[in-house]
């Protein structure tokens, strides 16, 4: 609320980007500084650099710049009033984590109301945190070994890719920073051509702003006939389909009926790729 007793609705938007935790609040004070041109309405954001928490306080309002004015109004005419922040943005209504500006600068909550028991000022309940997110999701098609879950659903996908550094360099995999397993298809597969997606935490595609993303897929053939029924059995625990030869005759049954030949896919052998000697 102004000093002239209207109620405003305040919007601060901060562009997207790779903030310190110092550079977002200067951010944000710059933000309020056209509030104070605009409106009047003073307002600070302040950071505690040995508890690293964030507080917005409100010092009151008055007169706001006039076009003839060469500078903003210097200081306060009134006294504060009432006021409430709102932190959650459109899509993270329902989120308790990550559900905006608020929860980065350590705001807990998506609304607040701040009024003179508080003494105009609130102050975050946890740390600011400017990190950004500490792994990433590697989805290819529908093969998952890794079920990543959400506040209200599951993300499925082929990997998990930890974040050990923010600053900028090449992630490898040491054999660290990649969490998955090993897909063994029970039976041939065919991958021409494969549909590969890098999301965040709640399965959202990642933005790359046209940088370029290179992955590396170990895939084993197997060939040998032994093996292949090994991994077969270790992967299919149900019972083993079997279909019926049509216009082959078998010895005739107990009951008069002549009984139907069966096959299975270990019976058939594997045929081996053609050489060339050339």
């Amino acid at each position: 609320m102004d000093y002239t007793g209207t109620r405003q609705f305040l919007q601060v938007e901060i562009p997207e980007g790779d903030y310190s935790a110092e550079c977002l609040v200067k951010a944000i004070q710059d933000q309020f500084e056209k509030i104070k041109e605009k409106y009047g309405i003073f307002f600070r954001i302040t950071l505690n650099p040995v508890s690293r928490r964030v507080s917005i306080t409100c010092d009151g309002s008055g007169p706001p710049k006039g076009p003839r004015d060469k500078v903003g109004p210097l200081g306060p005419t009134h006294g504060a009033v009432t006021f409430g922040l709102t932190f959650v943005m459109v899509g993270t209504e329902n989120r308790v984590y990550d559900f905006g500006l608020g929860y980065y600068l350590g705001f807990i909550k998506h609304t607040y109301e701040v009024n003179s028991d508080m003494c105009f000022k609130v102050e975050s309940e946890s740390l600011i945190n400017t990190e950004g997110d500490s792994y990433f999701l590697l989805a290819i098609d529908d093969f998952y070994t890794v079920e990543h879950k959400t506040n209200d659903s599951y993300v499925q996908c082929l990997a998990k890719i930890l974040i050990k550094h923010h600053d900028h360099k090449i992630i490898f995999d040491d054999g660290y920073t990649v969490l998955s397993n090993e897909i063994v298809f029970a039976q041939p597969v065919d991958l021409k051509q494969v549909r590969v997606r890098l999301l965040d935490a709640y399965g959202e595609p990642l933005d790359l702003h046209h940088n370029n993303l290179s992955i590396s897929l170990e895939i084993k053939e197997l060939m040998n006939v032994q093996l292949y029924d090994s991994y077969r059995t270790q992967t299919w625990t149900k019972a083993e389909p079997q279909a019926g030869i049509r216009g082959q005759s078998g010895p005739w049954s107990e009951t008069g009926q002549r009984k139907v030949q069966h096959t299975s896919g270990s019976a058939n052998a594997i045929a081996y790729p053609a050489r060339n000697f050339n």
